[in-house]
């Protein structure tokens, strides 16, 4: 709940959190305690992806509670997938996200949407979020903040990170 939200300190809390939310249980609600770290140095100084046996992120799925980033940040995700969407988020659906940055991270998808905090958002909120890691698409959808929103909101939000794509592509949400 937000008066008892679940309490993440390390990247261990982060993918347990995760494996909670894509267990079913989509309205837990979470606050970061801390900076977490997942990979480090996963991006060269230019935003490229540096040579690495980086630990992958699975992004949370059909999530519906309130995530509180605290004014921390995630750094390091890495995720890859040929045909899914991706981001921190998967896919929101009445979901608050806010208070968040991605840092140091990579995402890259062949044929979906994808972005660093949320790949698809349907009656979301996104706020005072960033994004500073490099988001790679092929196809539709590529932004670094939301890939793709339906009756959703995203204010005070910002990307300084590296969005590649061959089309449909935008730095906030497309």
């Amino acid at each position: 709940t937000n008066e008892d939200p679940y309490k993440i300190e390390t990247a261990d809390d982060l993918y347990e959190f995760a494996k909670i939310v894509n267990r079913g249980d989509s309205l837990t609600d979470a606050i970061l305690k801390n900076d977490i770290i997942i990979n480090e140095k996963v991006l060269s100084s230019d935003g490229n992806l540096n040579n690495g046996n980086f630990k992958e992120w699975t992004p949370i799925h059909k999530y519906s509670g309130t995530f509180d980033g605290n004014r921390h940040m995630i750094k390091g995700l890495y995720c890859y997938s040929k045909d899914d969407t991706l981001g921190l988020f998967r896919t929101c659906d009445g979901a608050t996200i806010k208070r968040l940055g991605i840092e140091d991270s990579y995402m890259e998808v062949k044929d979906s949407y994808v972005a660093a905090i949320c790949g698809y958002a349907e009656n979301t909120s996104i706020y005072e979020c960033w994004n500073a890691g490099t988001i790679k698409g092929y196809c539709r959808c590529i932004a670094g903040i939301c890939g793709k929103i339906k009756s959703s909101s995203i204010h005070d939000c910002y990307n300084k990170g590296r969005i590649i794509a061959k089309m449909y592509t935008a730095g906030i949400c497309d």
